[in-house]
């Protein structure tokens, strides 16, 4: 399953509490505002198959941290949980009682999300680490005013 699959690292910025774009465990109100780091694990067709449960200060960080998950893989702990209020299914991947990677999207059925779990762990060690030079997608501010966007949005 590996063939293809790759690590991306995303930049990120949060600002007056909020995060663009959001990511896992940054919307906590004690975070702090900032520029961050993660990562997620793209298969070879693209899809987000997990990502990075916490972010990271710099792309540095980032990379220790997946190293680190990719180098103790057999001491990751899965835990594919139910959300109470949803039903949708999610999982998580645990090392030392702290959670290390999330599930990129929640699903409608446990074996959807413990499919995507296995891919995941499937891919994960043979992933092609991205360059950290070229972070992923970053959200921009133009400063322009709306009518300069006006003919654009037909």
């Amino acid at each position: 399953m590996a063939g293809g699959a790759r690590f991306q690292f995303v930049a990120g910025r949060r600002r007056h509490g909020i995060s663009v774009p959001a990511w896992p465990g940054h919307e906590a109100a004690d975070a702090p505002d900032g520029a961050w780091c993660a990562w997620r694990l793209l298969g070879g067709n693209n899809r987000d198959l997990g990502r990075s449960a916490r972010v990271f200060p710099g792309p540095a960080d980032c990379r220790v941290a997946v190293d680190s998950v990719r180098r103790r893989v057999a001491e990751l702990v899965p835990v594919v949980v139910a959300d109470a209020a949803t039903g949708m299914w999610s999982w998580r991947l645990e090392l030392d009682g702290m959670a290390v990677a999330v599930a990129a999207r929640p699903y409608y059925r446990q074996r959807e999300g413990q499919y995507n779990l296995g891919q995941f762990l499937a891919a994960l060690t043979d992933a092609e680490l991205g360059d950290l030079g070229e972070l992923g997608p970053t959200t921009r501010r133009d400063e322009r005013p709306a009518a300069a966007w006006s003919g654009r949005l037909a």
